[in-house]
């Protein structure tokens, strides 16, 4: 339920407390938000606060605003971007374990292609830094989780930036958002991936020989391993949630 707020950084509370409120369905499609007096009268904020919360809300195609008519709730699955998915993750500070099925899907169709478009585009100085990288995953303890979530996302970052399409780097930095925001929920997959790091070398020596296929290929072994362990974890909870 909205409830009032601190007046420090005003519209961004508003905004936030709205949006986790329509991407946790308590605001469906269709239905209109309080107006917005009422809205300052139970977030307990003044009207401009209101006003600019409201201004974010329709830039990122969560609500219409309409003249007279109210301000209406879009359905954000046929009108929003790609930068609403790390909040779609944890809605109302609970997991979501089909959006995260559904980002660690979209990982495995990416990430394999990212790796062949490096190993066609890498440049030598990016070569280097994924070797780099790779050594500290070789170095990096088993019992060190945090360190190695950390080393996976910039190895597949730094091959985003190295297969020079911005579409795959500006999709990294969302993906990068999402890991960071829900870090604990994935270090059941990474204790897996720890115990087997020579996919990453193997990646990384495709990348080297400018291997397109087999660095596609390496890149998908490398990150079924981890999404195998993934869907074991949530396999109830995602049966939970069809059967509802």
């Amino acid at each position: 339920m909205l409830k009032p707020i601190d007046r420090a950084v005003l519209s961004n509370q508003v905004y936030e407390q709205l949006r986790d409120e329509i991407l946790d369905r308590q605001y469906k499609p269709g239905d209109n938000l309080p107006p917005e007096r009422e809205l300052c009268e139970i977030l307990n904020v003044n009207r401009s606060s209101v006003r600019e919360a409201l201004k974010r809300l329709e830039q990122a195609r969560l609500i219409e605003i309409r003249q007279g008519g109210g301000i209406k709730v879009l359905d954000f699955s046929l009108h929003a971007g790609f930068d609403l998915l790390p909040w779609l993750v944890m809605p109302g500070g609970r997991v979501d374990a089909i959006a995260i099925r559904s980002i660690l899907e979209f990982k495995l169709i990416i990430n394999p292609e990212i790796a062949r478009y490096a190993a066609m585009r890498i440049q030598q100085p990016e070569l280097e830094q994924v070797g780099r990288i790779v050594d500290e995953i070789d170095d990096c303890g088993q019992d060190d989780v945090d360190r190695f979530q950390e080393l996976d996302l910039l190895f597949h970052y730094t091959m985003a930036r190295s297969s020079e399409n911005l579409t795959f780097i500006l999709l990294y930095n969302s993906i990068k958002d999402i890991y960071e925001l829900a870090r604990s929920f994935f270090t059941e997959m990474y204790m897996e991936t720890i115990r087997s790091t020579g996919g990453y070398r193997d990646v990384y020596q495709a990348l080297c020989a400018h291997d397109a296929d087999v660095a596609y290929a390496r890149c998908r072994e490398l990150n079924e391993l981890g999404n195998k362990v993934f869907w074991d974890s949530i396999k109830e909870t995602l049966e939970h949630s069809q059967g509802e």
